[in-house]
């Protein structure tokens, strides 16, 4: 298991924040960003606000009501795009081109009640930097979603976070035990054969409280599979290696909630005395110009021992004329 160290980096000297930043893009009806290419996107539903990043090494904030820009942060001194981002509470994490993970924290704002909340509508201010964090580009960063039961060491603190690169590689990330956000990697993920474009953690099941998949995730590579992956030891627990003919970007999950059948009934499992099935749908988008539908089932017998099966149900084509991202 290897673990690294953040380093802190003194916002004050290393970064800058100009809320009206004439190159800033603009937001148009619809919320067309132009002027930017845009590489990654948050949407804060509760505020109305949408975080994205692009092609260069900036953050920007938009009031999707008002469709005007909030804010912009360029950190200094640093070339590339920020390809995938990610918010929990007041924490932003985002993977830039120089292989480094930056970590950014929200203000707090005193509302009219007297109570402290989260203000998104303020710039964040960077607070520390995991250099060498992979080895090439990080493609995307997802926060793992929160289970019941999660005991944060402090009220701030986010759950556990999963990046993706271009150096193959899958990274399990979680926190150090200071006031300070600190990210340290816990587990390194490896099977791909080439650049793991997305990741996303296995949603909470609704038909049972049960947790055991919480730290389930699936991934997408350029390599044409798709993997199901147990981010407790880093072991490939399934994996479709025809969903694609080409390299695929981008997946989705969602649980099938009809389903909450008994996996004796799932011709697929062919496990004798299976208790408990659960169901997900993936969709995929590559570069064959096609969207593909994966099912994902997990199984658990008798003897709480579980099963994983992944498999396509459908492949939609003739749609694209390009790469589906």
């Amino acid at each position: 298991m290897a673990t690294s160290t953040a380093v802190d980096i003194a916002p004050s000297t290393d970064s800058w924040i100009d809320p009206v930043h004439s190159d800033a893009p603009s937001l148009h009806v619809g919320l067309e960003i132009s002027s930017v290419r845009i590489k990654a996107l948050k949407y804060i539903p509760e505020e109305g606000i949408l975080v994205a990043s692009g092609i260069l090494p900036a953050l920007y904030a938009f009031d999707t009501v008002s469709m005007k820009s909030l804010w912009c942060v360029c950190p200094r001194n640093i070339f590339g795009a920020v390809r995938g981002l990610d918010i929990h509470g007041r924490v932003l994490v985002c993977g830039f081109d120089d292989n480094a993970l930056r970590v950014f924290l929200f203000p707090f704002v005193t509302d009219v009640d007297g109570h402290e909340r989260i203000n998104y509508r303020a710039a964040p201010v960077l607070s520390a930097t995991f250099s060498h964090a992979h080895l090439d580009y990080i493609r995307c960063v997802q926060f793992q979603p929160q289970t019941k039961g999660f005991q944060p060491l402090f009220g701030w603190q986010p759950p556990n976070f999963l990046t993706a690169s271009d150096d193959q590689t899958l990274r399990l990330f979680s926190w150090s035990g200071s006031q300070d956000p600190r990210p340290v990697q816990k587990q390194v993920l490896t099977g791909h054969r080439h650049y793991v474009m997305c990741v996303a953690w296995l949603p909470p099941h609704p038909s049972t409280t049960d947790s055991t998949t919480s730290h389930f995730a699936v991934s997408c590579s350029l390599d044409t599979t798709v993997k199901v992956w147990n981010t407790e030891n880093g072991r490939t627990l399934a994996t479709a290696s025809k969903a694609h003919t080409r390299g695929i970007n981008h997946l989705a999950i969602t649980p099938i909630t009809f389903a909450s059948a008994t996996a004796q009934s799932c011709a697929h499992t062919g496990e004798v005395g299976s208790k408990l099935l659960r169901e997900w749908l993936i969709v995929t988008a590559a570069d064959d110009f096609c969207i593909t539908i994966l099912r994902l089932e997990v199984s658990s017998d008798t003897f709480g021992k579980q099963h994983v099966m992944i498999y396509v149900q459908r492949s939609i084509s003739g749609i694209h004329t390009q790469n589906v991202s």
